[in-house]
């Protein structure tokens, strides 16, 4: 009898000892679990977040990138514009390059501009008869215009500063001088380039560009240089 009382108790003791670890285990197993679960959780949750960036990232940032593009390409085209326009502006008031144009008399008495000359190259040349350095390259320019007067046309443009008209053609004709001359009546050539002292000497490119100037007697390769410079 006691010892049937001793097996129970060790019995029943046995089956507390074994329900509370399979508590034990049964907790440990769920807290497991739960742990599992929550770090599963957490990545499925970064992933998503990372999923979400990237989806962000690859439908916002091209649109973006887009808009960005757009509006360079928009500040571009402006400013290209404006830069057309500010050279239109300068071009019509900056002689640096383009030979402004003035009036001159031909020799039979008709009124042309140095702009009708545009579209072939140009040689002028200001000159006097009674300026030795003018009279000195007057030969050069004959003979450079023998060379190239079907190429280039020549303006050899007397000032008429203290002589008459008449005086000039009758230093032409005993001088054997076929070259075109015109007549500055309106001293116009002489203001619009601002000329104190001759000889001066234009060299003007078919598109009406002032490619070289020179305020002084030249040479004869000067001459010829400058003209085929601007052919």
């Amino acid at each position: 009898m006691k010892k049937t009382i001793v097996w129970k108790i060790g019995s029943s003791l046995l089956a507390a000892i074994l329900g509370v670890a399979s508590v034990s285990m049964a907790v440990g197993c769920d807290e497991e679990k739960n742990g599992a679960s929550h770090a599963t959780s957490q990545n499925v949750s970064s992933t998503s977040l990372e999923a979400f960036t990237s989806a962000q990232d690859e439908s916002v940032l091209p649109s973006g990138s887009s808009i960005v593009e757009e509006s360079s390409s928009a500040e571009e085209s402006q400013s290209s514009e404006e830069e057309l326009q500010s050279s239109e502006e300068e071009s019509s008031v900056d002689f640096t390059n383009v030979a402004p144009s003035f009036r001159v008399i031909a020799e039979n008495g008709r009124e042309v501009e140095l702009s009708d000359f545009y579209g072939k190259p140009i040689v002028v040349n200001f000159w006097a008869t009674w300026c030795p350095p003018c009279k000195a390259e007057l030969p050069d320019f004959q003979a450079a215009y023998e060379e190239y007067g079907d190429e280039v046309e020549f303006l050899m443009v007397a000032v008429l500063w203290g002589e008459a008209q008449s005086d000039v053609t009758t230093f032409l004709s005993d001088n054997g001088y076929s070259f075109p001359v015109y007549y500055d009546v309106y001293g116009e050539g002489v203001n619009t380039y601002g000329i104190e002292g001759i000889p001066m000497s234009l060299f003007i490119d078919k598109n009406g560009e002032l490619k070289y100037s020179y305020n002084y007697m030249i040479t004869d390769s000067v001459l010829i240089g400058s003209i085929q410079d601007i052919l």
